[in-house]
């Protein structure tokens, strides 16, 4: 009878290792992510959720766009925050002239 091989080299189950950087998991409420969701949607190449908030943290880290790019995301955020209160608005008077009211 033929001896059973026994294999030091059994493949993990899973996910590959990318052995680059260290995870870090995060909840995030949903007003949050809204607007992580928005940012990046305004980006040119529409990066997925982690790529969007990596670029976030990057922005937010850099001293010398601080002052300019982050002011402008905060305008920016302000302004869409107004459009979409009056594009509320409006919804609800188209609603109540469609009632008769």
């Amino acid at each position: 009878m033929k001896a059973a091989r026994v294999s030091d080299n059994k493949k993990k189950i899973g996910r590959p290792s990318t052995g680059v950087g260290t995870l870090v998991g995060q909840r995030w409420r949903d007003d949050q992510l809204e607007q992580i969701d928005r940012w990046r949607r305004a980006q040119s190449d529409m990066p997925g959720r982690s790529e969007a908030i990596r670029r976030l943290v990057e922005l937010g880290l850099r001293d010398e766009v601080r002052e300019g790019h982050i002011q402008a995301f905060a305008e920016h955020q302000a302004a869409a925050r107004l459009a979409a209160k009056a594009e509320t608005a409006k919804q609800r008077a188209v609603g109540l002239k469609a009632k008769g009211k």
